[in-house]
């Protein structure tokens, strides 16, 4: 106990002394009460770029930040400077109204906080690029206070695989939620993200769930000082957190380690955090291939956003883009105005546009703003020609050949005497059912094993003569066997046996069903060690006549 009280009094002593000499001002704001939550995003000086923030270089405040200037609709209520420059905190008020109501008895106070820390490179031969750790709770503020601190944009977001490899190289205990990008989303019906969510998520992806994606963020629990800290990371922002509140002395000290981490990540500690998941990379110029296609995120049209003008959704929108001369353009159309509006050129990363022209949009009783200021937290989307995705200054490359399949479940056979177009055999093309492919599978079988007892198998023929692996067909055996797996996911399966059972106008071809008894086929799953765990019924199988071998433990083996 002494040890404890010792710390919390050694904490607010090194709080005191650290605000003690800091420069700026307030309106009635104590520095010692801020705690922040521990999140950051980090921007980092572009290589050809020499940079260093207004607050670090100048004697003064920057005049943007003095106190009761009006800022992003806000007014500024603190700004104060640490003695070294490197740190500027930053508080936001004003007095809003709910969406939903004009009532002025609603009014109510909203404040905002924005940390920025600078971290410039410690070593003597320029080998890491300076970086701007960038903590705020509104958006608006946080683009604002970027544009004012780095108006030539000499800024661009965190290297994808150093803030990756920090993450590889931290003490994991578990992942919580995984989203995942789509990198060939421009198929109707595939969604752009996806999020995956659930203790030890990561262990249940496979190849399915992860095949033409990317990561975009996750959220992971580490072990340290005895307790569990939620931490992740958001690919596109280049954004790290940890979910724990903590005063500015110890916001500092761990801003300050995160990003030794990212210049230095050392080995990693855990295991690689969903290695079979394809990563994104920075984006530092744009590829010399045209754009396929151009769409909207997601989000923004979900969220309400309407044109300020013609009412029209966001939704409606048509957007197009074009890559020249290694530069982004981008036009949108209000199809109720039939009117394409340029959105402005885009740098390799950058996120301010050059020569936009005005198009406002606005939803509930918000103020309008403008449709380019949405495309700095969400930028469309690009496909481009060679399979490249880009969003934001983030880019995904072309996704790679790959087989879900194991290599050792593909078997190539010898059809030499057999009619690989027939799969029974056909009176009307002379084929014998001798020389079909279920009589190949057979004398396959019965080679292999002698007295082979098969529950159910699935072939189709080739719609060739030629050896291949055609697509449909592969699906439709797929399905044929997805269909007659333990636990029936066709709803028509059971109407359609029923249908073919024997009586008055049955169906073709006929079902037979044997007696069998019904706990049995309550549970048909390996919890009733007891019995062995048939497929759809301990002792019953449907079968598709001439498709199938059908073995049942009472009875003789029959063929159909």
């Amino acid at each position: 106990m002494p040890d404890l009280i010792d710390s919390e009094f050694e904490a607010q002593e090194s709080l005191l002394n650290y605000v003690a000499d800091f420069d700026g001002g307030s309106i009635d704001i104590d520095l010692k009460t801020i705690r922040p939550l521990g999140v950051v995003e980090l921007r980092e000086v572009r290589a050809s770029r020499d940079y260093e923030p207004g607050f670090f270089v100048q004697d003064t405040m920057p005049k943007e930040f003095a106190v009761g200037q009006e800022f992003a609709g806000f007014r500024v209520t603190l700004a104060q400077r640490s003695p070294d420059r490197r740190s500027l905190y930053l508080c936001f008020a004003a007095l809003v109204k709910p969406t939903w109501s004009s009532d002025e008895a609603l009014t109510t106070m909203e404040s905002h906080l924005c940390i920025l820390t600078w971290h410039p490179d410690p070593s003597d031969s320029n080998k890491h690029q300076s970086v701007l750790g960038v903590s705020c709770t509104d958006n608006r503020i946080k683009n604002r206070v970027l544009a004012i601190l780095d108006p030539e944009e000499a800024l661009t977001i965190a290297d994808v695989g150093k803030l990756q490899r920090v993450i590889d190289s931290l003490p994991r205990m578990s992942v919580s939620n995984v989203g995942v990008r789509s990198t060939n989303g421009i198929q109707v019906g595939v969604a752009q993200y996806v999020n995956y969510s659930g203790r030890g998520v990561d262990r249940g992806l496979g190849a399915a769930s992860m095949g033409l994606k990317a990561l975009g963020h996750a959220m992971i629990q580490l072990s340290g000082d005895g307790r569990s800290i939620n931490a992740g990371i958001a690919v596109e922002k280049g954004k790290y957190w940890e979910l724990r509140h903590m005063g500015l002395v110890e916001y500092w000290e761990w801003v300050t380690a995160l990003i030794s981490k990212y210049w230095s990540p050392g080995d990693p500690i855990a295991q690689r955090l969903l290695p079979a998941l394809a990563r994104g990379s920075r984006l530092n110029e744009y590829p010399d291939v045209d754009v396929l296609f151009a769409e909207i995120d997601p989000l923004l049209v979900g969220d309400h956003w309407r044109f300020t003008e013609t009412d029209t959704a966001l939704g409606d929108v048509k957007v197009r883009a074009k890559l020249t001369g290694g530069r982004l353009q981008v036009w949108a159309t209000d199809p109720a105005a039939a009117v394409e509006v340029y959105l402005g050129t885009y740098a390799p990363g950058s996120q301010t546009p050059e020569g936009v022209e005005a198009c406002s949009v606005w939803r509930g009783g918000g103020y309008p703003v403008e449709l380019a200021d949405l495309f700095i937290d969400h930028p469309p989307t690009l496909w481009l020609l060679d399979g490249t995705t880009i969003r934001g200054a983030v880019v995904y490359e072309r996704p790679r050949g790959s087989s879900l399949l194991n290599a050792d479940f593909v078997e190539a056979w010898d059809w030499s005497g057999y009619e690989k177009t027939s799969e029974k055999g056909s009176k009307e093309r002379n084929i014998p059912r001798s020389k079909s492919i279920h009589a190949k599978v057979e004398a396959h079988l019965l080679e292999l094993y002698g007295d082979a007892h098969v529950e159910l198998w699935h072939s189709i023929a080739s719609d060739s003569a030629k050896s291949s692996l055609a697509h449909a067909p592969f699906q439709e055996v797929c399905q044929q066997g997805m269909k007659s797996r333990r636990r029936i996911i066709d709803g028509t399966l059971w109407s359609t046996l029923a249908e073919r059972l024997p009586g008055a106008g049955a169906k073709t071809p006929p079902s037979c069903m044997s007696a069998d008894h019904r706990s049995k086929r309550s549970e048909p799953s390996s919890v009733w060690n007891r019995w062995k765990a048939y497929p759809i019924t301990p002792r019953t199988l449907p079968l598709q006549p001439a498709k199938s071998s059908w073995y049942n433990q009472d009875s003789a083996a029959a063929r159909y």
